[in-house]
């Protein structure tokens, strides 16, 4: 008997090799086929190819599979199973009920099981000469792990029932959902024991891994995608990864650690410090040594209750907006680098005298009265749309930065600092033009660097002296977040002892 290859069918595993267009004028552009029309694009091709097969145009379709596409997981599989007798191949793909499963794969799977066959006479393919390509569909939602475990024990127990002789059953566990891929190696491995060899392909790496079979062998997956989402800090991610599988983990002394910064380092992310703080305790607890005093001082700089608090709170927006960009969430990036702005003016406008009424919502006419040359210089003032400011609604940038502004004109220091605030306002209109603001406007790295004139790079480093700024006029020195510079690295070597 022969070996069995089964592997999963994602939205990644068809790329254009070389751009070309369909017959309804969509052109295909070389590179990966966006994940949300994967359902569509597929159903296009597929339907294209079985076209010109009917109409016995196979060097054309042959030219599409072989030439124009490729498959950057299951090629890489199917090389690495060179010499071995493959008997069958199952692809698993979703095919969800419903009209809006944008991201399903079963059209995937029915291209590739096309590619497949159109390279049986091959040279280099003979260890899939003579073998069948069976597709295998699941109607269920594809990231649902419950679900996903009853498809894989049905579908396997029903492969294994026609094939139980089989020398080998190959998983190829990279395609797919997370939920997929998680279930199809746990029913593997319980249902094929000795006889299961698990692929896993890497994006930058030649050959496939050959995964050790049982838990460590999934520990190891999962430890490669946990070390992944921490690398790309996205915790909420690294979160659901480690309750996913909870289990595989829960008996290394590390686990809490890891679990409970996770939780940490996404709520201080989204400003939740309360949560942050509760998190970061669990952390203290459950460590010794440098581990306990880095823990510590990441629980220091989740304590704003103090009188430096709005500043506090104003380097945190500045490091946050900073994590945003350098993830490519430039929607994201501007929002919070505006509040940052209205942050870092306030701070100033509070240092040079402003008084507030007792909500911090308005300027306190008093005060004005008793400042005239600043309430003639307020009432003079043109906002950016040159209409006159109105210095009596509520507090925002334009009116904390015509405060500031009035009193830097005899402050040499305070103008340096409010001429980098200032160059922010070349990102205004885009912002305002986005969701964060009034409207529905995308933002790339491109469109930023463009209205602002500079490398994103630059406006960091701006981002960077204007906190600097801030801290000098107030004269108070601030070392450098721990959290912002630090955590990756040191959650890092945590993770590697899981």
């Amino acid at each position: 008997m022969g070996s069995i290859l089964i592997s999963n069918i994602g939205n990644n595993d068809i790329h254009v090799k070389e751009s070309f267009i369909l017959p309804s004028h969509r052109i295909l552009e070389k590179g990966p086929i966006d994940y949300k029309l994967a359902r569509e694009i597929g159903r296009e091709i597929f339907e294209h190819v079985k076209d010109l097969m009917k109409n016995k145009q196979h060097t054309v379709a042959n030219e599409i599979l072989q030439d124009k596409l490729e498959y950057p997981i299951l090629d890489k599989v199917l090389r690495a199973l060179q010499g071995y007798d493959i008997e069958s191949i199952y692809l698993i793909a979703s095919d969800q009920a419903g009209e809006k499963n944008f991201q399903d794969t079963v059209y995937y799977a029915q291209i590739i099981e096309k590619h497949i066959n159109s390279m049986k006479d091959k040279k280099d393919c003979e260890s899939i000469g003579n073998c069948k390509v069976r597709i295998r569909t699941t109607d269920k939602n594809p990231a649902d792990m419950d679900d996903m475990n009853e498809f894989y024990k049905q579908t396997l127990k029903g492969i294994y029932s026609n094939h139980d002789n089989a020398e080998k059953y190959y998983l190829c566990v990279t395609g797919g959902t997370q939920a997929m891929n998680s279930m199809l190696l746990i029913n593997g491995v319980d249902m094929f024991k000795h006889r299961l060899e698990v692929l896993y392909v890497l994006p930058h790496k030649k050959n496939p891994l050959f995964l050790q079979v049982g838990q460590e062998m999934l520990k190891k997956l999962m430890k490669e995608r946990l070390i992944a989402s921490v690398n790309n800090m996205d915790f909420n991610a690294a979160i659901n990864l480690l309750e996913d599988n909870k289990n595989i983990f829960y008996d290394s002394p590390h686990f809490k650690k890891v679990y409970h910064s996770l939780i940490y380092a996404h709520a201080r992310l989204s400003f939740d410090f309360e949560l942050a703080g509760e998190e970061i305790k669990k952390c203290v607890t459950f460590s010794t040594g440098n581990e306990r005093e880095f823990f510590c001082q990441l629980q220091e700089e989740t304590e704003f209750e103090d009188e430096l608090k709005d500043l506090k709170f104003f380097l945190e927006l500045k490091d946050n907006a900073k994590y945003h960009a350098l993830r490519g969430e430039y929607i994201d990036f501007l929002g919070r680098l505006f509040r940052m702005q209205e942050a870092g003016y306030f701070i100033l406008a509070e240092e040079v005298g402003m008084k507030t009424t007792n909500d911090k919502r308005y300027l306190k006419e008093s005060w004005l009265l008793e400042n005239k040359e600043l309430k003639r210089y307020l009432e003079s003032y043109k906002t950016p749309k040159g209409e006159q400011l109105n210095w009596r609604r509520e507090l925002n940038r334009i009116i904390l930065e015509a405060v500031v502004g009035f009193f830097a004109k005899n402050d040499e220091k305070l103008q340096m600092v409010l001429n980098d605030f200032r160059d922010i306002d070349q990102l205004a209109e885009l912002r305002n033009k986005t969701l964060v603001a009034h409207g529905y406007q995308g933002v790339s790295k491109r469109i930023v660097e463009r209205e602002f004139g500079a490398k994103l790079e630059d406006i960091l480093h701006m981002l960077d002296r204007i906190a600097d700024g801030v801290c000098n006029y107030k004269n108070v020195v601030f070392e450098k977040s721990i959290f912002y510079e630090h955590f990756v690295p040191n959650l890092l070597n945590i993770v590697e002892q899981l």
